[in-house]
């Protein structure tokens, strides 16, 4: 009694269905903010082409690819969102520790 979960190891599946859910977010964050960088690496690259044909291209590339990986990272949200719910996890960010009825 009075000793914290971490002093006793009474860890259960919960814990590391956050621990999983947290590395999603996290990835999934550091992807976006990638995607927002190429976003603007596109944008000024398109801005000072000159008129240059490849410099064009290899911008609407990048904005092409950026769109690409925003939808793959808003895809793995919305599939891990669902799997979250149909195993009965109604919260991800606030009482993840209940366990589901």
């Amino acid at each position: 009694p009075g000793k914290s979960k971490k002093e006793i190891g009474d860890y259960g599946v919960n814990d590391f269905v956050q621990i999983g859910v947290n590395v999603a977010y996290f990835i999934q964050g550091i992807i976006g903010s990638l995607a927002l960088l190429m976003f603007i690496w596109g944008g000024f690259t398109l801005m000072l082409s000159q008129g240059a044909s490849d410099k064009i291209a290899a911008g609407k590339s990048r904005i092409v690819n950026a769109v690409i990986g925003l939808v793959i990272v808003l895809t793995s949200y919305m599939i891990i969102q669902f799997v979250l719910t149909k195993l009965g996890y109604t919260e991800t960010h606030g009482a993840w520790y209940i366990t589901p009825k």
